[in-house]
């Protein structure tokens, strides 16, 4: 992952605020149930679909390796916490002995990965969710490597839905809802060819 690329990315500043959830913010926490949830937002970047989810939702840990995004975080409810990756499974314990069921929400964050750092992080999200609990991931897929995009060209590792959702199978995961297309994640001119699985622990 290009760790320099995204600490100079979210120092611009049209980040100093916070911005408006994601549309993949909003779909997740139409599928919520309950509110006695636990959401691990994986790669929250600004941290902006982290505040939006702690609306609905008990606790949100919003992880994240670049340090420069913690102070979008500060000033928001004490249903938000912020921290980096090794320190995630500690925070994730003493929030489950609260009684909240863990769900781990990834938005633009596997297709920033390569194959051997995705195939760690989804044996991560085995290891961290208990029978019965759910992933949100949203990402670019391969029919979005050609289209125009806004932000600069950085590595991003496009994917079909079908290889993840194999990869998941593999994981342990079942592959509950899938959906691929564009008018998902629009942002200005970019409306990317994005897919959406909704994955349980089997």
């Amino acid at each position: 992952m290009e760790k320099e690329y995204w600490d100079k990315f979210y120092k611009q500043e049209m980040f100093k605020d916070v911005l408006p959830p994601s549309q993949f913010a909003a779909f997740t926490a139409g599928m919520l149930s309950t509110k006695e949830v636990l959401v691990i937002d994986y790669g929250c970047g600004t941290g902006r679909d982290s505040i939006f989810l702690a609306n609905y939702v008990e606790k949100v840990i919003a992880v994240d390796q670049v340090n420069s995004i913690s102070d979008n975080l500060i000033d928001c409810n004490d249903k938000l916490t912020f921290c980096y990756p090794k320190e995630l499974e500690k925070k994730v314990k003493k929030y489950r002995n609260k009684g909240l069921t863990s769900i781990i929400y990834a938005r633009f964050f596997l297709h920033a990965l390569d194959e051997s750092e995705q195939d760690l992080f989804l044996d991560f999200c085995n290891k961290l969710l208990f029978q019965g609990e759910l992933l949100f991931f949203e990402f670019r897929t391969t029919e979005d490597e050609a289209l125009e995009k806004e932000t600069k060209k950085h590595y991003r590792r496009y994917q079909s839905l079908r290889h993840l959702c194999l990869a998941l199978k593999e994981k342990g995961f079942d592959v509950v809802y899938s959906i691929e297309g564009k008018g998902y994640a629009v942002y200005k001119k970019d409306d990317a060819i994005v897919a959406r699985v909704v994955a349980q622990k089997i």
